[in-house]
């Protein structure tokens, strides 16, 4: 795909190489290497950006070493002396904010994986929020049979066992 024979081109690259090669890759053409040959040394410089760092997903809580009472305790003084909002989401937000805040406490954090996945470059949260909502659907339609299935079934196998 990079090669480019200065005298007698026997495979020049296609177009889609060259529309996609004509803004990231930079020819250098060294005239004073290989005098004797037909062939000219080529140099050719990637102009791309790397790939982005993997990203870490925040540490979670670890509910294994969770001291409960502590939490409750947390969540009882800070719920003593407010009086929730009005709106339902602000209520929403202020409820969350309080139970964080009360997990934090209480709970301790557990270390991020040490292993990365290899394409995580590819699963980022859209991913992961698409997978969901698909082996969601199919647990749903996997639990849900329509009303003749098992007099159906039934059907058959009386029929199969009067055959035998």
């Amino acid at each position: 795909m990079l090669r480019y024979q200065t005298q007698e081109p026997s495979n020049p690259p296609n177009i889609g190489d060259q529309r996609w090669l004509r803004r990231r890759v930079q020819f250098k053409v060294e005239h004073s290497s290989y005098n004797h040959q037909r062939h000219f040394a080529i140099f050719c410089q990637l102009n791309v950006t790397p790939l982005p760092p993997p990203l870490t997903n925040p540490p979670r809580w670890n509910m294994r070493k969770a001291n409960w009472s502590s939490f409750r305790e947390s969540l009882e003084k800070q719920l003593e002396g407010t009086t929730p909002p009005e709106d339902l989401d602000q209520h929403e937000e202020f409820l969350t904010n309080t139970f964080h805040a009360a997990a934090d406490e209480a709970i301790p954090r557990s270390k991020p994986p040490k292993k990365q996945r290899k394409d995580h470059w590819f699963y980022d949260q859209r991913v992961r929020v698409l997978n969901n909502r698909l082996n969601a659907a199919c647990r749903l339609y996997r639990r849900h049979y329509f009303e003749g299935l098992f007099t159906t079934l039934a059907k058959k196998r009386r029929a199969s066992k009067s055959k035998s």
